[in-house]
């Protein structure tokens, strides 16, 4: 269970990450008068999924008060699920609610900053009473996800007897009908480390996981730098873009979104740098994560900002029968494992595919470009 995975991760010098304690729950799940299990059904289905999000352009207090409704909601979806399983129901939706439970208890979580408080022993709890399910798999890496942050900001690293455990959980915790997630907490882990293990579980990344793994569509992405790379979408006219039509110039990919405050700090420079090597064969292309109103609003209210941008389309998966649409899904994103905004990929004239460094953009641009002509 997690308290041996916990106690083997340590870094150089340091002692081991203490297990987190099982801590009172207070409210967290817990229930006082246990009802029947079709009287929570019923509350549970007439939770909404979601509250909705304030417009574009909304001040900040809008969006604080959404992220709190959105953490009461999680809150008391989980809550139910909790009383659900304690009244003992084993019908045929239990699985797929326990691992609702999971992801609205991350959510509190993470709202509330605080890794090892009373939420995470809901997780420890999940994983202890639903032992050797799929669902305790799940419940174990959502509070190993929550370690590895807090891990982060101590620069601790994992043993690799950790790593391998990470890699046994995420197996275990595969759903088919879910593949989205799947080897997300290993990818962190593994990244952690450095590129030199990461590099070492890229093959057990696309020989384990399966189409649709975030994990996987990065660890093949991966694989793509150094090699020719094409992209092609439609823009925010409805205009198709390819980039092999842009061979023999130098192009920016930017990954971004309006919702990331570091991308838009960002954009004045790349319009600096699209406008002072314009003559030198130098092109910028935008691939948008993001509602698609809110993107073209935000480009509206920024005409400087005028190069391609491939909008969303549905993602990977559109057509896949009784899908739940995602307007802010982007193929290009999903296909590549796109997952930390601003993400900046570099195209060079012969098409092939550059890392790019955020710190070191101006430089890599000019180098890629070659001294400019006499």
């Amino acid at each position: 269970m997690l308290p041996i995975v916990v106690a083997s991760i340590a870094s150089a010098g340091q002692d081991p990450v203490p297990a987190p304690r099982f801590v009172e729950r207070h409210d967290a799940g817990a229930t006082h008068d246990q009802r029947d299990a079709e009287t929570i059904l019923s509350e549970l289905d007439a939770l909404p999924r979601s509250v909705p999000r304030p417009p574009h352009g909304s001040d900040t207090d809008a969006f604080d008060r959404w992220r709190d409704e959105q953490t009461r909601l999680a809150r008391r979806r989980a809550d139910l699920v909790t009383e659900l399983d304690a009244s003992g129901y084993e019908g045929p939706r239990l699985d797929s609610l326990l691992a609702t439970k999971i992801h609205a208890v991350t959510r509190v979580k993470r709202a509330a900053w605080a890794p090892f408080n009373a939420w995470s022993a809901v997780l420890w709890e999940m994983a202890a009473r639903h032992e050797g399910t799929r669902v305790a798999a799940a419940a174990e890496l959502a509070g190993l996800s929550e370690l590895l942050i807090l891990m982060s900001y101590e620069n601790l690293t994992l043993s690799d007897e950790s790593i391998e455990r990470i890699a046994r959980l995420e197996l275990a915790a595969l759903d088919p009908a879910d593949p989205g997630p799947a080897g997300s907490t290993l990818r962190t882990a593994v990244t952690m480390r450095g590129p030199e293990t990461a590099a070492a579980w890229i093959d057990w990344f696309t020989e384990n996981l399966p189409e649709g793994s975030g994990a996987r569509a990065w660890a093949e992405s991966e694989r793509k730098f150094g090699r020719p790379i094409r992209l092609t979408g439609r823009d925010q006219s409805g205009e198709p873009v390819d980039t092999h039509g842009w061979l023999g110039r130098v192009v920016l990919v930017d990954f971004w979104g309006s919702w990331c405050g570091p991308c838009i700090a960002g954009m004045p420079a790349i319009a600096a740098m699209a406008d002072e090597f314009a003559d030198r064969g130098f092109r910028v292309l935008g691939v948008v994560h993001d509602e698609p109103d809110a993107a073209l609003d935000f480009l509206a209210d920024h005409p400087e900002y005028d190069w391609p941008q491939i909008m969303p389309d549905g993602g990977l998966r559109r057509d896949e029968p009784g899908r739940v649409p995602d307007p802010r899904a982007n193929s290009i994103v999903e296909r590549h494992g796109i997952r930390a905004y601003p993400t900046y990929w570099l195209i060079d004239r012969q098409g092939v595919l550059h890392r790019a460094d955020a710190a070191r953009l101006r430089e890599q641009i000019e180098s890629l470009l070659g001294p400019p002509n006499p």
